[in-house]
């Protein structure tokens, strides 16, 4: 009775292991490349937003100077990377890497900010140095605020409000 088992169990054994060297490798491999624009979620009026970056997030090296550039969905968002290497200190610390890439995207868009206008209150913008810049997440779309009570808004149904950029 015991004589048949050692071989099955042995033959399970193998069969798992090199089932999850393969399955491990999957896993290691690339992800194909996403389309250089992604629709803002659950409205089909918002028109898609291009990537706003033309550089790396971690090197800041131009995007496709070293080939196509790597793209990964981090938390819910588009990031691109110039290689493979510059994904990785990106994930070691997710929430640094969330915080450059926003201020790598209002650094990027706020001297081409369509607006002149408050997204929300529709109040002129103040003195440039006095404007709240936001970046919503998951679409990377740059948003220009009057004040904090505007974000606040903003924040509790962005769709509203990212349509009228896709407006512009």
């Amino acid at each position: 009775m015991f004589r048949h088992q050692f071989p099955i169990s042995l033959a399970v054994l193998t069969t798992s292991l090199a089932l999850f060297g393969i399955s491990n490798a999957f896993l290691r491999a690339e992800p194909a490349s996403i389309p250089p624009a992604i629709p803002a979620p659950n409205n089909p009026t918002t028109k898609p937003v291009a990537y706003p970056l033309d550089v790396c997030v971690t090197s800041g090296e131009k995007l496709g100077t070293m080939g196509d550039p790597i793209v990964r969905t981090i938390d819910d968002r588009e990031v691109r990377f110039c290689c493979g290497g510059c994904a990785k200190p990106f994930t070691a610390d997710i929430k640094a890497g969330h915080e450059k890439m926003d201020a790598l995207i209002i650094a990027a868009g706020k001297d081409k900010y369509p607006l002149k206008t408050c997204i929300v209150s529709g109040e002129a913008l103040p003195e440039a140095k006095d404007i709240i810049y936001y970046v919503h997440r998951p679409t990377n779309q740059l948003v220009a605020f009057c004040c904090s009570g505007c974000v606040k808004g903003f924040q509790a149904d962005p769709q509203k409000y990212l349509s009228r950029l896709s407006q512009n």
